[in-house]
């Protein structure tokens, strides 16, 4: 990392008198942690530069020396305004960069714009991640009280498809991109419940020819 963003760092901290274990303790990282990016050896990610940048009150850009794009903009005025196009390439950019891609991202100016749109990213990944990680103990506790009070442990267990389905629907619809959504599994959950319930194991397994429909209609939606 950029000595200059250490000795960046290392300023702010002891501007705003906090030890490293006390700033360690706010971002909810180690000591060893920011003593290492204050000597320079690696480099607050993502997700903690903005969590610096919240705890001082100042925005990325300041935390890595950039100059302000309004300022460099206001003495470089040009009729092309290079800083409104590079402006719309970064929001590009970020839209279509994974929650992974995202947190690796070096910045190159831009910082408040980088500030809204990744912290919007982070947000969102954050409350995707609650909702998988809470429905896998909905549906465990469904399937257990059906279970015990109706001793319908059979065909209830398909419940549990209900996670890939609801985790590729969420991604399909964030990155409007219905070839994410896992519709062979909805396929399969429906022809399960189905042929338990009437015994109609054919012709029901027609429906299994939907699968290549719906890849066809989605491809042709998307212009491929």
């Amino acid at each position: 990392m950029n000595l200059e963003i250490a000795n960046r760092l290392i300023e702010l901290r002891k501007k705003f008198n906090l030890s490293q274990e006390e700033l360690a303790e706010k971002l909810n990282v180690s000591r060893q942690s920011i003593s290492k990016w204050e000597r320079g050896e690696s480099a607050p990610d993502l997700y903690n530069l903005i969590l610096i940048s919240k705890l001082y009150n100042i925005s990325i850009d300041e935390i890595v020396g950039i100059k302000n794009t309004q300022t460099s903009t206001q003495e470089n005025q040009t009729s092309n305004n290079p800083t409104e196009e590079s402006r719309e390439e970064v929001e590009k950019k970020l839209e279509d960069l994974s929650f992974n891609d995202i947190k690796n991202l070096r910045f190159e100016g831009l910082g408040k714009v980088i500030d809204k749109k990744v912290e919007q990213k982070i947000n969102d990944h954050h409350a995707k991640n609650s909702v998988v990680a809470i429905l896998p103990i909905i549906l465990v506790s469904i399937y257990l009280i059906i279970g015990f009070t109706l001793n319908v442990w059979h065909p209830t267990w398909i419940l549990f498809l209900l996670i890939p389905i609801v985790a590729t629907l969420m991604e399909a619809i964030k990155k409007n991109d219905a070839h994410l959504f896992a519709y062979p599994v909805v396929v399969v959950a429906i022809y399960l419940l189905t042929s338990f319930l009437t015994n109609l194991w054919h012709p029901l397994w027609v429906m299994f020819l939907t699968i290549p429909v719906y890849y066809v209609i989605t491809d042709r939606l998307k212009g491929k």
